[in-house]
């Protein structure tokens, strides 16, 4: 029975091993989705105007910000946002959310600078279509 035993768990421990090595080749091989450099991708999100399509503005420098309301490393990146805005005079900043209520529920209002910039915008965007395009859904995210 011993003998039974150790080879149970010899068999159970190669399996967990193996499927854990092979996950790990899996991540280190898969090419970015979004590699250093790239132009900006299509990407269509909701906006308090209505359906838009990401693009990029050739008169700013583009930032865009993946976050969750909920997420308290965001509300803090948030608020730094917030309370810095000047500093991005010359940034346009896309705030995205997969919440769909964000917009709805004017969530945005914790953060008035923001809400009020000329150059920010916000956006709820569907979470498939935006791990598509830039492969991660950790927030808070900043692509620039």
């Amino acid at each position: 029975m011993d003998e039974y035993l150790r080879r149970v768990l010899a068999g159970i421990f190669l399996f967990f091993f193996l499927s854990i090595t092979a996950w790990l080749i899996h991540v280190a091989l898969r090419p970015d989705i979004l590699p250093l450099g790239a132009s900006m991708p299509d990407l269509e999100y909701r906006s308090s105007n209505g359906q838009k399509t990401l693009a990029p503005d050739s008169s700013y420098a583009t930032m865009i910000v993946h976050f969750h309301s909920n997420c308290k490393y965001c509300k803090y990146q948030l608020n730094l946002f917030n309370r810095n805005l000047r500093r991005f005079s010359d940034v346009q900043m896309i705030f995205m959310t997969i919440e769909k209520d964000f917009l709805q529920k004017e969530k945005m209002n914790e953060w008035l600078e923001l809400k009020f910039a000329r150059n920010v915008l916000w956006g709820e965007v569907d979470q498939k279509q935006f791990e598509n395009c830039f492969g991660s859904l950790a927030v808070p995210s900043v692509f620039i």
